[in-house]
């Protein structure tokens, strides 16, 4: 049995959730359009979002960002600012692959991912754990939906912070390429997108 309170110490009743699914930090549940997240006790400290930068990320609502709902701690830990569980918007995963896509569509979501940077960036908050399987594709463009391992840098510079974020934003979309040429299997394509994305993303490397 799950025991979850509020930040006033209520217990908050979570039988309406089903098993969704299960990662290396937690496991998630699922009600109507809403996901919930718990975290394992023992990567709680390693893979867990903290108030600060969890209420800092509800306030920038970016439509590029997964959107938080709220957020529970255990009764015994009520007073630490670690969050033991949150709620978000349920995210269809698209499917679509930047192998296939126009080069409007790659434009658009690069456009999407760099605002997120600069955006997180003005906020001093750093992008972490940049994978394929933390963001989604579809018609409407990207949307990243893990955000566990986003970081408030008080000491470093917002310029220092965009740049790191737009290098983030370039390990997200070279991971989706690499899970797209598994199935699309076109180098010529692989290699023009690649390149387009280094240019936009200012990534410096010899082989392009």
């Amino acid at each position: 049995m799950i025991y979850l309170y509020d930040q006033f110490g209520n217990k908050i009743d979570i039988t309406d959730y089903k098993y969704l699914d299960r990662g290396r930090c937690g496991e998630v549940y699922k009600k109507d359009e809403e996901l919930l997240k718990l975290y394992y006790y023992d990567c709680k400290y390693r893979f867990i979002i903290g108030k600060k930068i969890f209420n800092m990320i509800k306030e920038i609502n970016s439509p590029n960002i997964v959107e938080l709902k709220d957020y529970y701690y255990k009764k015994n830990t009520h007073f630490h600012p670690e969050i033991d569980a949150y709620t978000m918007n349920y995210i269809h995963r698209g499917n679509i692959s930047l192998l296939t896509s126009s080069q409007e569509y790659i434009y658009k979501v690069l456009d999407q991912l760099l605002d997120v940077a600069r955006t997180l960036s003005e906020k001093n908050i750093c992008i972490f754990d940049a994978k394929n399987s933390n963001i989604i594709f579809n018609k409407r463009g990207a949307k990243i939906i893990d955000v566990d391992l986003f970081r408030f840098f008080k000491l470093l510079s917002k310029d220092t912070i965009y740049k790191r974020n737009v290098y983030e934003v370039y390990q997200y979309l070279s991971s989706k390429l690499e899970h797209d040429i598994k199935k699309d299997n076109n180098n010529e394509q692989y290699h023009k997108v690649k390149r387009l994305i280094k240019k936009e993303c200012h990534v410096i490397d010899n082989n392009y």
